[in-house]
């Protein structure tokens, strides 16, 4: 009978780990709200700019060399709304009341349209 608990705390240990691994949430960082756009619209990365144009990047005018449409940068604020109210289980009105200085780090530049 001792035998079958032991094997049974096994099986549940191993199985509460194998869970564990698979629903482990992605690390919620300015870098990864950056990334979404970055790789959505340019096909690039936080990382790849500082590989490959890391002066560059040192100065704010990269932000103007990947800017965004104002419908690109709207589906952008949308997602990382919704992202951050998942993902801290929060309403949408709290988590957009409180974004502003991560807004300010992370958001792409709207290119300017001549009309």
């Amino acid at each position: 009978m001792l035998n079958l608990k032991n094997k049974i705390i096994l099986y549940m240990r191993d199985l509460l780990h194998l869970l564990k691994n698979k629903f482990v949430k992605t690390r919620l960082t300015q870098e990864f709200i950056m990334n979404w756009w970055l790789k959505k619209y340019h096909n690039i990365s936080v990382k790849w700019l500082l590989e490959n144009e890391p002066e560059f990047v040192k100065t704010p005018h990269w932000y103007t060399k990947y800017a965004v449409t104002q419908e690109q940068h709207d589906e952008w604020y949308n997602w990382a709304i919704n992202y951050m109210s998942k993902y801290y289980k929060m309403p949408k009105q709290y988590i957009k009341r409180n974004f502003g200085f991560d807004y300010l780090n992370c958001s792409p530049a709207v290119l300017k349209t001549n009309n």
